[in-house]
C-alpha cells in the first residue's frame, strides 16, 4: 500500500491532480479514487457525496453515470443498455440528447424490437435534417411504412413511395391523389419525364403527362403516347406548337450568341424582347473576346519593355555600376523575399477580407488584376452550356423533320453548326494562350490564381442529321 501511495504521490506532481482523479475514477476503482483524492489534498466536500451516491447504484448504471460525467458518450450508452429493460426508454433518450444513433444502431443490432425503436428515432432525426432518403430507409427498417411512404414523398423517390403505397392497400383515391403530389414535386424539380409517368401509369391522363413531357422538352416521347392512347389530335394542339416555340427557347438564344456574327433566328417571330437579349448578349461577347485580347497584347508588351522581369539570375547580382542601377537591383532582388512575406501575410487575413477579395473576382471589373480570369471563366461557362444544348438540339431536329420542318431543321442545323465550328477554332486560342506570370504585390498574388482558368472539354456528340 506504502509503494501504492508513493506512486501516487509521484504522478500527482507529474499530472494534474484532477485529470489523474479522473482517470481513476474511469478504471471504476473507487479505492483508486479515493487514495487519489487523498493524496492531492482534495476538499472531502468536493468528491464523497458524488462518490456515495455512484456506489448507490447497480454495477452497469454506475458504470453509466460515471461514463456520463467524464463525457464518454458512447461507453456511457454500452453500459446503460446492460443496466436492463428498465432504463430503454433512458436508452433512446440518451441517444437523441448526443446524437449516438450510429453507435445505438451497433449495440442494439441483435435485439429485434429495440433496434426498431432505434431506428424509428433515427429516421426522426433524418427526417427534421430533410434527408428524407434515408429517413424512408430508417422507418422501412423499424417497420413503420405510413412513416417512410411520407418520407420518399418529399423527396421524389416516387418508385419506393409507390411500392409501399401499394404494399398498404392504399385506395384508388389515395393511389391517385399521391401521383398527383409526386408528379407536382419532380415537375418543381425539373423532372418532366418521370412525372409525365407518373401522371400516365397512376392516373391515365395522357394530355396532361404530353403536357410535363412538352415542358422537357421530350417530343417524341409525346409523340409516342399520343399514338398509344389514339390522342393524335394532341400533335396538332400540343406539341407542334410546342416544338416550334422551343427552337427560341431563351436558353437556346442564350448559346447562340456564342457567334461572333449577327444573325436573324430562324423564325420571323415578333419576339422583340428575346431578339433584344440576343443582340445584348452578342455585344457582350466581343466585348469580352476583345477585351481578353487586349489584356494578353498589353503584358506581353510591359514582357518586351522590362526583358529582366522574371529574370531571377538578379538575384545573384553582387554589384552595381552606380547608385541608381544598385536601387533598382536591389529591388528586384528582395522582390521573391517580398513575395515570401506577401504569401506569409495573406495568411493571417481576416474572413471579412476573404469575403471582400472572393466578391471583386466574381465582379471581373474592368482595369483589375482580376478581369483576365472572370472573362475566362464566363467563356468557359458557356462552353459547358454548348455540351448540355446538344441532346436538345438533336431532340428538336428529329421532331422538325418528323413533321415535315425540313427548312427549319436546316437552318438550325447550320447555325448550331456554326456554332461549334466557331468554339473548335477557339477553344486552344483562348485556354492554353500562357500568361505573364510575375506577381509584385499581395494583391496580384491572390490574382494569379484567378486567371488559371482550366480548360473546358469539349464534348462531341453526334447531333447532326444527315438526312438533311
Amino acid at each position: 500500500m506504502d509503494l501504492a501511495e508513493d506512486a501516487i504521490k509521484f504522478a500527482i506532481f507529474l499530472v494534474d491532480a484532477d485529470r489523474l482523479f479522473d482517470v481513476a475514477l474511469g478504471l471504476y476503482d473507487f479505492g483508486l479514487v479515493l487514495m487519489v483524492a487523498q493524496q492531492s489534498q482534495k476538499d472531502p466536500r468536493e468528491y464523497l457525496p458524488f462518490l456515495t451516491e455512484l456506489e448507490s447504484y447497480p454495477k452497469y448504471y454506475q458504470q453509466f453515470k460515471i461514463d456520463d460525467h467524464l463525457c464518454r458518450y458512447e461507453k456511457a450508452l454500452k453500459n446503460l443498455s446492460l443496466a436492463g429493460d428498465e432504463y430503454f426508454d433512458d436508452c433512446l433518450k440518451y441517444i437523441r440528447e448526443h446524437g449516438l444513433y450510429h453507435s445505438a444502431t451497433s449495440i442494439f443490432a441483435n435485439n429485434n424490437e429495440k433496434y426498431k425503436s432505434v431506428m424509428t428515432i433515427y429516421g426522426d432525426y433524418l427526417f427534421t435534417e430533410s434527408n428524407f432518403k434515408e429517413a424512408g430507409l430508417a422507418y422501412i427498417l423499424a417497420g413503420d411504412k405510413p412513416k417512410a411512404l411520407d418520407s420518399y414523398k418529399n423527396c421524389g423517390s416516387w418508385r419506393e413511395a409507390f411500392a409501399i403505397a401499394q404494399e398498404l392497400n392504399s385506395s384508388s383515391d389515395s393511389l391517385f391523389n399521391l401521383a398527383q403530389s409526386l408528379a407536382e414535386i419532380l415537375s418543381d424539380k425539373r423532372q418532366y419525364q418521370e412525372a409525365a409517368q407518373i401522371i400516365l401509369d397512376y392516373t391515365k391522363q395522357p394530355e396532361e403527362s404530353i403536357i410535363l413531357l412538352n415542358k422537357g422538352r421530350h417530343w417524341t416521347e409525346s409523340i409516342r403516347i399520343s399514338h398509344m392512347y389514339n390522342r393524335t389530335d394532341l400533335i396538332e394542339t400540343n406539341i407542334k406548337p410546342n416544338v416550334i416555340e422551343g427552337i427560341i427557347n431563351h436558353t437556346l438564344y442564350t448559346t447562340f450568341t456564342m457567334v461572333n456574327i449577327a444573325y436573324t433566328m430562324a423564325f420571323n417571330i415578333g419576339h422583340t424582347q428575346l431578339l433584344q437579349d440576343v443582340n445584348s448578349m452578342l455585344d457582350q461577347l466581343n466585348q469580352q473576346t476583345n477585351r481578353l485580347k487586349e489584356i494578353r497584347a498589353n503584358k506581353a508588351n510591359q514582357l518586351i519593355s522590362d526583358p529582366y522581369q522574371n529574370d531571377e539570375s538578379i538575384e545573384n547580382v553582387d554589384t552595381f555600376s552606380d547608385t541608381s542601377s544598385m536601387a533598382s537591383g536591389f529591388t528586384r532582388y528582395t522582390m521573391s523575399n517580398t513575395q515570401l512575406s506577401m504569401h506569409s501575410t495573406r495568411s493571417g487575413k481576416s474572413a471579412k477580407s476573404r469575403r471582400r477579395q472572393e466578391r471583386k473576382k466574381a465582379r471581373g471589373k474592368k482595369g483589375s488584376i482580376y478581369e483576365e480570369g472572370y472573362l475566362l471563366d464566363s467563356l468557359k461557362r458557356l462552353i459547358e452550356r454548348f455540351n448540355t444544348t446538344q441532346v436538345e438540339i438533336l431532340n428538336i431536329l428529329n421532331c422538325l423533320v418528323t413533321f415535315g420542318y425540313i427548312k427549319r431543321a436546316q437552318q438550325i442545323q447550320v447555325l448550331f453548326s456554326e456554332l461549334e465550328e466557331r468554339i473548335k477554332n477557339i477553344l486552344d486560342e483562348i485556354f492554353d494562350t500562357p500568361t505573364n506570370n510575375l506577381p509584385v504585390t499581395e494583391t496580384e498574388l491572390e490574382s494569379d490564381e484567378t486567371r488559371k482558368v482550366e480548360k473546358p472539354i469539349l464534348v462531341q456528340l453526334n447531333w447532326k442529321l444527315q438526312i438533311i
